[in-house]
């Protein structure tokens, strides 16, 4: 089980099937510590307020369970734009981005152009925490540009359970990137990202792929508390100076 699940997507994703409380009400049946609700920015239909209400109204610790304010950011062009404007970012407590196979966002079969438009993103975003289900099927990627990217930015490789559990990434070309992330330097981050109340904290598929690149779990960032607060810290300051900037 994750002790720290930065990814957790809530009916507001419009793919979730979790209220906000459902989701705490899970992590802390569970015994978790944290949890971050990470819902699709607005190439899925949301609106602004929802996400206004999360990070100005919800509280930071709930039952004993420190709630994060979390955002999964899409990448909807080949120029990296994500659908969410960075002044609207200051107050979020962690950011990702992904790749999405849904109408309004970038879509190709090549790998370059994937890459590009990916790595254009994080150049435009450098407050940009993490990338979300790298090794996701419906958007390749050449690693061999993207990780020294990363790197440089400081942004984390996430090791997603569901993505593995249900088929949407190969665990053995999973584990070979995972060698090549932790050689360039980039950090690691195992989230669950859960979408049903059962697979909040899970990370069967994250010790699978882990075994298979023979890695140690506490690599991880979120493994330990600390640890993972100061990586957060990080993108907190560089948001609530591009917001401060942008605003």
């Amino acid at each position: 089980m994750l002790v720290n699940d930065l990814h957790v997507h809530s009916i507001r994703s419009q793919c979730g099937t979790m209220t906000y409380g459902e989701i705490v009400s899970r992590a802390r049946a569970l015994g978790m510590r944290s949890v971050a609700i990470t819902d699709h920015a607005l190439a899925f239909h949301g609106n602004r307020w929802q996400f206004h209400i999360l990070v100005k109204r919800f509280p930071d610790v709930v039952e004993g369970v420190r709630v994060y304010k979390g955002i999964e950011l899409n990448v909807v062009d080949e120029d990296g734009t994500v659908d969410m404007p960075a002044e609207l970012l200051g107050s979020f407590d962690y950011v990702a981005v992904g790749l999405h196979p849904v109408e309004d966002c970038f879509q190709s079969d090549d790998p370059a152009a994937n890459t590009a438009a990916l790595m254009a993103a994080l150049e435009r975003n450098p407050w940009i925490d993490a990338v979300a289900h790298p090794t996701q099927h419906t958007h390749p990627l050449q690693f061999s540009r993207l990780l020294p990217a990363m790197a440089r930015l400081d942004v984390a490789f996430e090791v997603n359970d569901c993505g593995h559990r249900y088929g949407k990434s190969d665990p053995s070309r999973t584990a070979e990137v995972l060698g090549r992330a932790v050689l360039a330097g980039v950090s690691l981050l195992t989230n669950s990202d859960a979408h049903v109340f059962h697979e909040v904290g899970g990370d069967d598929a994250i010790q699978d792929v882990f075994r298979r690149a023979d890695l140690d779990l506490e690599i991880a960032v979120n493994n330990d508390a600390d640890a993972l607060e100061a990586f957060l810290e990080t993108g907190r300051a560089q948001r609530r100076a591009a917001a401060g900037e942008r605003g």
